[in-house]
Formats: structure tokens, C-alpha cells, sequence
């Protein structure tokens, strides 16, 4: 019997082939974005989890007051690992990590990078995937690397027992490659591209103090047997507190935690400073929700042309039933008819999903996301998917169609098709998410536009930077720029807009403020096109000016100042006053909104930037000269030279991103709908055959046909625009302000252009059927019915 029902299923799909494509089309596409979301929920559940200690392995974190106000941060005094492991026999294992950013070279190869320093035991509590060597820190001279460091340096051959150089500073410090390990992306926050003993520390920095309860390093574990555990040494360690703070007088510990590794990558966001990256919770519940909302459109759509369908199977069921057919056995035909149709869709979904929408997303957002096929739990979400899919969208039609009595078929009573406010409320439904989404895709457009547009508060054009070792290095580079013709000025700082600022905490009497610092050279405010609104820069022949600051409006804002020149601020023990006020800048992405900020001279020996202002049009030309010059100052050394204009590159890039997935979203959930309005149309002219025979016969003209057609719907239409367009304004604005600090207003017009494409797309939907009954022969409405 079964056997039965799927050919039976198999030949009407076949048979019905506009319906069948509509149905399988859209469910395929709505299980391809489920493929999308799966892949994505399922490696940021994952996150960690080939680390099997992961629910033994704790790191330290510090409460700190900085301004008023309670904040937890990741970092951690150099001494307190090995305090922690002698003092507390419940600490397993400990390891440090710094890191540290140097420059790597292997014969003619050379190229900055970044270096994981950790102690030994930092092998013994995480678990790497080691493809080559024994994967042990033993020597302060070892290195291990991943495979695609690996590839970069030595190409196929094996690197174990192979050298590199890498430099601190002016320090160069010969390493040897004792392992290789698997480069795994997005399976962990801890992966490193170079991992060195935290002994090395010692030796390229002499004054490297173990002891010096003063110096921050990037995080500390401990490893322990169980929860009682940390609670025990979480009290214990309390008597280290007044360690740091005799050392530290503006880092005000009131208390340590421990937060576990299987946690940390979840709770990252309210953890400042902290090694591992933040869960991107919101982008996995928007995938999610957009997933569950596709289904849900795809399945309607089933549901409603399943039911239109109907009226060419009247007979059948009829006759099914004349000859001894129970309902029962009929709805368990329509659900295997409707578990098979999913089963192609399944199929061809998974397939899109793979092959054309996960590479698409990795393509947008630059990620590695992909489907184990070996996991049983893929397997699993199939199946689950199956279910699902073939129950909501076929149960409905299946008990529907099977309902209707052989007397009221054969006698022609049955008034199929008139009305299913079921079906219409769904349709009214989709039409309004419609709205949401296709407004949402222009939003996201015009967003993305807008945000490359904002003003920056300072100029990028014509600007560029290179990153220098020493401020010794930064000398002899400016000697020679200065001598060519297209250089318009040039700057030093130990900070840079767009790519290095501190955090710091001022004060004034009976107030406490954090604020953004940046450390620079005389002349970095007009290098870089910064506008003074009030007061003056500083001035290189004036020795004074070294305690002085210039601040910008949010600072003076956020003081409540009247007047901001002459003010006097502390910072680090020292006295400030205020020479200058800044209009606001952005000093990073646009995110979050322009925090106080304030800039002071750099020490001559901090430098680490050059930043230089070129004659307009010429920097192409000036940064391509600058890259000669380098290389003939410093060979062994890599040229790190950067446009202004493009250190926000990979934020627009992901603006963009985002604007295409809503834009993409918002074209399916159209087009979905667009089926369901299709289906519920033929519904209709199905069900009103002989009316529009009899019309024609009559001489009823097109308007006429057009509005007897569409009379169902126009007001269910009407109504769905009504609601989705100020839904959809409201909300998204809402969505928006949530999401961005500064981004494209919202406007009506952009509302009125969804509207207008949405009726676009109802016009022409209901043209299609509009057009069939105009050309259809009346005897054949007649004849049927």
C-alpha cells in the first residue's frame, strides 16, 4: 500500500508540474537558509569543545572600579599564576599568556606577525590537533606553529627542527620549530599562528620583572577538579588584592572570579579586555529567526496551493471513498504524497544549502563555515527538518481535501474554492513580514551607503601610515620622506586613529572619568586634518607643553564644562591642563558612539607611527615611494604601510555584508509570497470557473474580470501593507538604533519604495491569472464544472 501511495505521489508530481516546482522551489530554498543556520548554530554551540578539559579550566578575571561604575576585565597581574599554583594545592596546572606582536623571518620571507607566549602547561590543558613534531614548550627557544604558518614559511616540507627569526623590537631571537598543529578557525577563540615559552619573555626584555605585581599580561588559567574547588580558591585569593592595588593605584581590584573556558567564548561580552572573542548572539538568533520564518513561508505557500490544487482531485476522492476509501486511508495518501514532495525538497535544500548558500554566506561575512556530513546530529536535523516540513505544510490539506462527502462532489454542490480565511489570514501574514524584510534589505542598502559617507572627523584622504619599530626607526624614515617633493607634512605617535588607543582614567575634584588616549607628536593634529573648535595645538618649542592636553567635545560634554581651556585634569599621578578642544572623531568603527578622548605628547622614545599627509592626488605614488625607501633602510624588515582610508575596510565590507543577507531575505520572503498569493489565486479562478465562463459569455470586458478576480484578495492585500509599513518603520528603527550608534535615517521614503515594489510583485503575480482567464475559452469553464 505504501508502495502504492508513493507512485501515486511520484506521478503527481509529475503530472502537476507548475504546483510541484512552486512547492519544491520554495521549501528547497527555505531548507537551504535552515542549512545556513544549522552550520552556523552548530559551530558557535561547539566553540571549544575540542578542548575536553574545558569544564576543568578557569580564567581569572578582576572587578574593577575605574570610574564609578564596576566592570569585570580578563587581563591579569604577571604574578598572580604562580602564586596561585603555590599557594592552592587544588590548582592543578597554571598557565600564563602574553601576547605580543613581532616580526618573523625565514630567508628571504618576512612578515609581522603575532606571538602567543604561554607556559608550558598551556599543551597540557588545551587540546590541539598536533599534525607534526611533539607539540611540547620544553626550551625557551622553541616555537610551535599551525599548518597554514607552516605552508606560508617552509611551503609542503616538514618544518619540525627548521629555524625562524623573530624580533622583538631590535632584539632578534633565533627559534626552532619543535611542532606543527591543525589551523582550526572556528572551533576555538585560543587558536595562535606562533606559540613561544613565556620564559622568552625573560630574554629579549631585560627588565621583564616575574615578580612585578604591576604588569598586566593578556590572561591567566588554572586548571582544578571541580566547581568547590574555585569556590574555595576565589576566597583565598582575595589576599592578593592588596598587592595590586599598592601597585597599582588606578586599577582598584574589589574582587576576583573565574570564569570557565566551556563559558568563557558566551560571557566574552561582559568581559572587558578579555582574550577570547565575543558570541555572536545576535547574528545566531537572526539566522534562526530568518530560518524559521523561510519555513514557515514555504510551508504556507504548501499549504495554500495544496489546497487549490484540490478542486482537479475532487473525483478522485469521490471515487476513493464510493469504492470503500476511509478517510483515514485517504489523509495518510495526501501525507506520504506530502512526505515525498518533502523528501525532494529535502534533498534538493540540502544540496543548495551546501553547494550555493553556505559558500555564499562565507562569502559575504569572509568566514570558514561548512557541514560535517560524518556528525550522526546532521543526520538528526534532516530527519527533524523532514518531519517538520511534511506535517505543517501537508496536515492541513491532507484533512481538508479528505473531508468532502462523494454526494457532494458528484452532485456538483460543493462550492470549492469560494472562501478559506485560514488560508487568507496566512497570506495577509506573509505579506506583512514581506513588507518588514523587503524594507529591511533597502534599510540595509542605504545604511551601508550612508555609513561610507560620515564624516569621519578628520581627513583620510591623501593619508597614510607606517608602522615603525623605534622611534629611531621612525627618525630616519622621516629624514628621507622629507625629501620628497609630494610630502605635505608628516607626524609621529605612539597611537592612531583607526588602529591603536588606550584607555585611561582622569580626574577632576570629586569626579572620575574613562576616557579614550591617544599619545602623539607636535603636528599629528594637522597631519591628520583633526578640527579645533576651541583653544590651540600644541607647539613643539614649548617645553610646557608636555603637560598639557587637548580634548574633544564628548570629554567637555561629559565634564559638564562651560569653558574646557584652562581646565585642569590628573591622570596617572600627573597634573594636565586643557590647551584645546577637538570636534568629535572617530577614532573606531561606527558601532558605538565617540567616547571622551584626549591626546598628549608622546615621549620621543614611544614612537611607533608615521603618519604622513601627501599632496592631493599623489599618494599612490608617495606610499609606493615610502615602500622603496623602507625596503632600502630596512631589508630585513617588512614594510607595514597603510592607506587612512582603508583601515575600516573590513567593517564596510561587513556592512555590506549584512545589507546583502537583508536584501536576499527580503527578495525570498517576497517571492515566497508571491506563491502563496499565486496559490490562493488559482484557488479561486478554480473554484470560479463557470462564474467567469458565464462573465465572458456575457460580455463582461477585462476591468471587470480584473476586479472579479482579485476581489478576494484586494482587501486582505490592503490590509497587510497597512500593517507591515509602519510595522516595518517602527521596528527597524528600533532594530537600527539597537545595532548602530550612527546610521541612515529612517525616513518614509524608503517605505514607500517597499510598498511600491511589493504591489509590483502583487500586480504581476495576479496578472498571470488575470491573463489565463481573459484568454480562456468560456466552453471550457462551461464544460468542466
Amino acid at each position: 500500500m505504501f508502495y502504492n501511495f508513493i507512485k501515486v505521489s511520484l506521478r503527481n508530481l509529475q503530472k502537476h508540474t507548475l504546483s510541484s516546482f512552486i512547492n519544491v522551489t520554495g521549501l528547497a530554498v527555505a531548507i537551504g537558509t535552515c542549512m545556513v543556520a544549522y552550520s552556523y548554530l552548530t559551530i558557535e554551540l561547539t566553540r571549544e569543545s575540542q578542548h575536553t578539559k574545558g569544564d576543568s579550566i578557569y580564567m581569572l578575571t578582576s572587578k574593577v572600579n575605574r570610574d564609578g561604575t564596576d566592570s569585570w576585565f580578563g587581563i591579569a597581574p604577571a604574578p598572580i599564576g604562580p602564586e596561585l599554583l603555590e599557594t592552592f594545592p587544588q590548582v592543578k596546572n597554571m598557565t600564563r599568556i602574553y601576547d605580543q606582536s613581532v616580526v618573523v623571518s625565514r630567508n628571504e620571507k618576512t612578515f609581522n606577525e603575532r606571538t602567543r607566549m604561554a607556559d608550558p602547561a598551556f599543551l597540557q590543558m588545551f587540546d590541539f590537533e598536533v599534525v607534526a613534531g611533539n607539540g611540547e614548550l620544553t626550551g625557551s627557544h622553541d616555537v610551535i606553529i599551525n599548518n597554514r604558518v607552516a605552508e606560508k614559511y617552509f611551503g609542503q616540507g616538514n618544518p619540525v627542527g627548521e629555524k625562524v627569526v623573530m624580533r622583538f623590537g631590535d632584539e632578534p631571537v633565533e627559534l626552532q620549530v619543535v611542532g606543527v598543529v591543525s589551523f582550526r578557525p572556528m572551533s576555538t577563540s585560543y587558536r595562535f599562528t606562533f606559540l613561544t615559552n613565556y620564559q622568552l619573555l625573560n630574554l629579549v626584555y631585560k627588565d621583564w620583572d616575574q615578580s612585578d605585581w604591576s604588569r598586566n599580561i593578556t590572561a591567566t588559567f588554572i586548571e582544578v577538579d571541580s566547581q568547590e574547588d574555585v569556590s574555595l580558591i576565589k576566597e583565598g585569593s582575595s589576599r592578593f588584592i592588596d598587592n595590586i592595588i599598592a601597585s597599582q593605584p588606578d586599577w582598584q581590584v574589589e574582587e576576583f572570579g573565574f570564569e570557565v573556558l566551556s563559558n568563557l567564548y558566551y560571557r566574552s561580552k561582559d568581559i572587558r579586555w578579555d582574550i577570547s572573542r565575543e558570541a555572536d548572539t545576535g547574528g545566531t538568533t537572526f539566522l534562526i529567526i530568518v530560518s524559521l520564518l523561510m519555513l514557515a513561508l514555504a510551508c504556507v505557500n504548501y499549504l495554500n496551493i495544496a489546497i487549490s490544487s484540490a478542486s482537479r482531485r475532487l473525483k478522485e476522492i469521490a471515487l476513493r471513498k464510493v469504492i470503500g476509501g476511509t478517510r483515514k486511508k485517504l489523509v495518510t495518501q495526501f501525507m506520504i504524497e506530502n512526505l515525498t514532495l518533502s523528501a525532494v525538497a529535502l534533498i534538493m535544500g540540502t544540496f543548495l544549502g551546501i553547494l550555493v548558500f553556505i559558500p555564499g554566506f562565507n562569502g559575504i561575512f569572509g568566514i570558514s563555515m561548512y557541514v560535517d556530513a560524518n556528525e550522526p546530529v546532521f543526520y538528526l536535523f534532516l530527519a527533524g527538518v523532514l518531519l517538520i516540513t511534511a506535517i505543517a505544510s501537508g496536515a492541513y490539506p491532507a484533512i481538508f481535501i479528505s473531508r468532502y462527502q462523494p454526494a457532494q462532489i458528484f452532485r456538483g454542490s460543493l462550492k470549492f474554492g469560494k472562501k478559506n480565511m485560514l488560508t487568507k489570514s496566512f497570506l495577509t501574514v506573509q505579506y506583512v513580514l514581506a513588507c518588514v524584510t523587503v524594507l529591511s534589505g533597502i534599510l540595509g542598502w542605504q545604511n551601508a551607503r550612508y555609513q561610507r559617507q560620515l564624516d569621519w572627523g578628520y581627513s583620510q584622504q591623501d593619508r597614510f601610515l607606517v608602522q615603525v619599530d623605534d622611534s629611531a626607526s621612525y627618525q630616519l624614515l622621516k629624514q628621507r620622506l622629507e625629501q620628497e617633493a609630494t610630502i605635505k607634512s608628516i607626524a609621529s605617535s605612539a597611537h592612531h586613529l583607526g588602529i591603536r588607543v588606550a584607555t585611561s582614567v582622569v580626574e577632576t575634584p570629586g569626579k572620575k572619568l574613562e576616557t579614550r588616549r591617544l599619545d602623539i607628536g607636535v603636528g599629528y593634529i594637522e597631519t591628520m586634518g583633526l578640527r579645533l573648535k576651541e583653544g590651540r595645538s600644541f607647539q613643539g618649542d614649548i617645553i610646557s607643553d608636555q603637560q598639557k592636553v587637548v580634548v574633544n567635545e564628548s570629554f567637555v560634554n561629559r565634564m559638564g564644562w562651560d569653558g574646557a581651556v584652562g581646565q585642569l585634569v590628573t591622570h596617572d599621578s600627573a597634573q594636565y591642563q586643557v590647551i584645546g578642544v577637538l570636534e568629535d572623531f572617530h577614532y573606531d568603527t561606527f558601532y558605538e558612539l565617540v567616547e571622551p578622548a584626549f591626546l598628549r605628547l608622546a615621549p620621543d622614545n614611544s614612537y611607533r607611527y608615521l603618519v604622513a599627509e601627501g599632496v592631493a592626488g599623489s599618494s599612490s605614488e608617495l606610499f609606493a615611494r615610502t615602500s622603496e625607501i623602507w625596503a632600502s633602510i630596512f631589508p630585513d624588515r617588512p614594510y607595514s604601510g597603510r592607506y587612512q582610508k582603508d583601515l575600516f575596510n573590513s567593517y564596510f565590507d561587513n556592512l555590506d555584508g549584512q545589507a546583502t543577507l537583508m536584501a536576499v531575505v527580503g527578495v525570498f520572503a517576497l517571492g515566497l509570497s508571491c506563491f502563496g498569493l499565486f496559490g490562493l489565486v488559482a484557488l479561486n479562478v478554480a473554484g470560479r470557473a463557470r462564474e467567469f465562463s458565464i462573465r465572458k459569455v456575457l460580455g463582461a470586458n477585462t476591468l471587470a474580470l480584473v476586479r472579479s478576480v482579485g476581489s478576494h484578495f484586494y482587501l486582505l492585500l490592503a490590509i497587510a501593507l497597512a500593517v507591515g509599513a509602519p510595522l516595518g518603520h517602527f521596528g527597524l528603527s528600533a532594530v537600527f538604533d539597537q545595532l548602530y550608534a550612527y546610521h541612515q535615517p529612517i525616513t518614509i521614503l524608503p517605505v514607500i519604495a517597499a510598498v511600491l515594489a511589493i504591489m509590483a510583485t502583487i500586480i504581476l503575480t495576479l496578472g498571470l491569472k488575470v491573463f489565463k482567464v481573459v484568454t480562456s475559452n468560456p466552453t471550457e469553464g462551461l464544460r468542466t464544472e
